[in-house]
């Protein structure tokens, strides 16, 4: 059986402040990485899916068996718990993280660590926050699928995915059309996802609820004085500048 001991909870204090998990197997290898903010990983140059595999000392160049928590953790077995660390990434850049580090036992042999963290901007790199800081959802970048979760034998389907890796590469607009509950918005997300914008927030907008009369100041904005009770309002398209934009039900 996998626990933790009571007593290293007991010294864990204020959960809720951390913003990323990340669990290691008793090699430092990370099995597993929930990351707050997307915009770190733009700053190591890697993708979510390139810390699978990889020691958790591979992304920092000041990071060593010896300084590393995790590291320290699986060595030691014991918590490791709000520390704070300064980590220089292979391109230079430097991540300031406070975190605090458990060890995974089962049977009293140690078989992995788990790392509550959260990372810190220094002055000269808060604008990363700014962004995100305005989207209703902060955490990730409002999507919840990628192309993994296309999963068919279907030579069609098999194509789409194809097609789907290609246009992704691109800038172009996108048109995806299909029947109700054929998955369009799921191939939209799998192409921001794919692309080198998947830091930046999804934003989706289904045009089909939208009235006619509001929908030219929900996409374009308003002006104060432009009518009664107009206000100087940015409209979908300005908000969403530089990121993608999926409108749906375009023909409603």
């Amino acid at each position: 059986m996998v626990n933790f001991k009571v007593k290293q909870f007991e010294q864990f204090d204020q959960l809720s402040k951390f913003d990323n998990v990340l669990i290691a197997d008793q090699n430092g290898d990370i099995i597993f990485y929930d990351l707050a903010d997307l915009n770190v990983l733009k700053q190591l140059d890697s993708r979510p899916e390139d810390f699978l595999g990889k020691n958790v000392t591979t992304f920092y160049k000041n990071l060593t068996n010896e300084n590393s928590t995790v590291m320290r953790v699986l060595a030691s077995g014991d918590p490791l718990c709000n520390i704070e660390q300064e980590m220089v990434t292979t391109n230079g850049s430097v991540i300031k993280s406070f975190s605090s580090t458990f060890p995974i036992k089962e049977n009293d042999a140690i078989i992995g660590a788990i790392e509550f963290s959260k990372h810190f901007y220094p002055k000269e790199d808060i604008h990363y926050l700014d962004h995100y800081a305005s989207h209703k959802i902060y955490r990730k970048n409002n999507t919840i699928y990628t192309i993994d979760d296309i999963i068919t034998a279907h030579p069609l389907m098999e194509a789409i995915k194809e097609r789907i890796e290609k246009v992704a590469r691109t800038s172009s607009t996108v048109l995806i059309f299909g029947k109700t509950g054929t998955g369009k918005e799921v191939v939209a997300q799998a192409i921001h996802n794919l692309s080198d914008r998947y830091n930046k927030p999804f934003i989706s907008l289904n045009c089909g609820a939208i009235p006619e009369s509001l929908l030219e100041s929900t996409l374009f904005g308003t002006t104060k004085g432009s009518f009664t009770g107009a206000q100087d309002m940015p409209g979908l398209f300005e908000q969403a500048e530089g990121e993608p934009c999926f409108l749906m039900r375009l023909t409603h």
